[in-house]
């Protein structure tokens, strides 16, 4: 299986992850107000994934085949491990203290 196939097989996942978590939330929104304090109801699992999502297309993209490149394969395995661990090291000690405290607040 080509490099191609292996990518449109990853996209298609996270084209469906993003349609079933949006299925799920639908009936969240109930008007435009909760686009403006987005998040203050949506779990730590949702979170997650929508900032490991930004931090792969912006990271893991570029910078993921250039370490495979000139660190090998190790150097590549070993920068997506840190970047995961750092990931859930941000969300468990600031995802719940963000929204429990109110930090984000409306005009």
């Amino acid at each position: 299986m080509g490099f191609n196939s292996v990518f449109l097989i990853y996209s298609i996942i996270f084209v469906l992850v993003l349609l079933y978590g949006g299925w799920i939330t639908r009936k969240w929104v109930t008007g435009s107000n909760d686009y403006f304090i987005a998040g203050r109801e949506v779990g730590l699992i949702t979170n997650i994934f929508g900032v490991a999502a930004i931090g792969f297309a912006g990271t893991m993209i570029t910078l993921g085949p250039g370490l495979a490149l000139t660190t090998g394969l190790w150097g590549s395995l070993a920068f997506g491990l840190v970047y995961g661990c750092s990931l859930w090291h941000y969300f468990c000690s600031f995802c719940a203290a963000i929204r429990s405290t109110y930090i984000i607040r409306m005009a």
